[in-house]
């Protein structure tokens, strides 16, 4: 009996056991994801560090000498244009005003009292025509009577000339007493002052700065931009950027300028270059797995976190004698809630492909491990050809495809790449072909 039941014991466990390897067997011994190639436009969106400052900003100074009498604006204060801001003791060009005055009046008297020597000698002229013409007089009394009227004549005119500069010293001191008045020569708000009552300012050849007004309605975003990216920027691209202070609230522009100055850090600076966006997930087949696939320096700081944040791909890396060049984005900023000075951080494009083929970037970093390899009975595969393959960013890179059990490189040259795609320049990949992202050891 116990024979019989030992037997059938046995008998199960071999089946179970043929059962269990039957199964190990159809099993797939590694998980593999892949991604297609799509046809499509490639946008290469670059993240950097901007400053706000506004459109227009105009630093207010003296005319004229003298000590301030009256302030009447502040930080933040909102001005219009022609409004008074300022107010200069005016006691000594008023009194430079009557001392005018006075004079062109003096002027206007000694040119009236000369009017009537002219008309005087012009009475005796006659008189000595006529009697010399009557041979009453001698000549030479004729020609004293003339020369008598031309001096006479030749006064009045430079009386007349010294009421003309005696009008202009009138209409100049009216004009300093003017300027004693400080008046905004724009709408804006004043962000800085510089003085303060019983102050005194002279008037110079660089006068001192009173006031700066700035007109917030319209800013200019200074954005630094690497060399490596400033090419692919364009005049009318459309811009967005966060700043720091506002939270995540997201604001546009567009690209009014880009400056050729290039700026260079000799010292060496952090040079951190991204994409912006979020990467798309891979497709898997019928085997799944994964594998391994500008410029102070709290801007490029912020420029880093804010990467790691968005799950964005980029690289850091500190390049002595880094150049950057200036990209100006111009802001709508109607209500002013963005401040001058503000840091920001822009995204901006740097370059587009509009109809492309264009390969997953999960796929160009992928190499098949040699645990993966093992497991399928690959031996080692070529070395990946990737290289720089010319001028710009064009390089010779490397996919995979999965075919019979096997790993299949195919090299490529590729060129613009964005956060989710990288174009093909040439390459024996189509449009909805399956490439490989990621490949494991099943049941790792």
């Amino acid at each position: 009996m116990r024979t019989r039941v030992f037997a059938a014991v046995s008998a199960v466990a071999l089946v179970l056991a043929i059962v269990v390897v039957v199964r190990a067997r159809r099993t797939d011994p590694i998980r593999v994801a892949t991604a297609t190639a799509t046809e499509g436009p490639v946008t290469r969106q670059v993240l950097a560090a901007g400053t706000l400052e506004p459109a227009r900003m105009v630093e207010v100074s003296v005319q004229v000498s003298g000590t301030i009498a009256e302030l009447r604006a502040d930080f933040n204060t909102v001005v219009k244009a022609g409004q008074i801001i300022a107010r200069l003791d005016p006691s000594v060009y008023q009194s430079q005003l009557e001392a005018a005055r006075g004079q062109l009046a003096q002027a206007r008297a000694e040119t009236a009292q000369m009017q009537t020597t002219v008309d005087d000698t012009k009475r005796k002229l006659e008189r000595a025509k006529e009697l010399a013409s009557q041979q009453l007089i001698a000549q030479s009394e004729l020609d004293d009577a003339r020369i008598a009227a031309e001096q006479a004549a030749a006064n009045l005119r430079g009386r007349r000339a010294a009421i003309k500069s005696a009008q202009a010293a009138v209409k100049q001191a009216e004009v300093d007493l003017d300027r004693t008045v400080v008046r905004s020569p724009i709408d804006g708000i004043v962000v800085n002052r510089a003085v303060d009552v019983g102050q005194t300012v002279a008037a110079s050849f660089q006068s001192p700065t009173l006031f700066t007004i700035a007109d917030v309605r319209a800013m200019n975003l200074l954005t630094e931009v690497n060399e490596g990216e400033i090419g692919g920027v364009q005049k009318g691209s459309e811009v967005a950027f966060q700043v720091e202070s506002l939270g995540a609230e997201t604001f546009h522009g567009k690209v009014t300028d880009v400056r050729l100055q290039p700026y260079a850090d000799q010292a060496g600076q952090v040079v951190a270059v991204a994409t912006s966006g979020t990467t798309g997930g891979a497709t898997a087949t019928g085997t799944a797995g994964s594998s391994g696939g500008p410029n102070a320096n709290n801007a490029a700081s912020a420029v880093s976190n804010t990467t790691s944040a968005s799950g964005s791909s980029s690289s850091t890396a500190t390049t002595p004698g880094a150049v950057t060049y200036t990209a100006v984005v111009g802001v709508d900023n109607p209500d002013g809630r963005l401040a001058p000075g503000g840091t920001a951080i822009v995204t901006l494009t740097s370059g587009v492909k509009a109809h492309v083929v264009r390969l997953p970037n999960t796929a160009l970093s992928f190499r098949p491990s040699p645990a993966v390899l093992e497991r399928i009975g690959q031996k080692d595969v070529p070395a990946s050809g990737a290289a720089e393959a010319g001028e710009g960013r064009t390089r010779v890179s490397q996919v995979w495809r999965f075919e019979n059990n096997r790993f299949v490189p195919v090299d490529v040259v590729t060129g613009l790449s964005d956060d989710q795609w990288t174009e093909m320049v040439s390459g024996p990949v189509q449009p909805g072909d399956a490439l490989v992202t990621s490949a494991a050891v099943a049941g790792h």
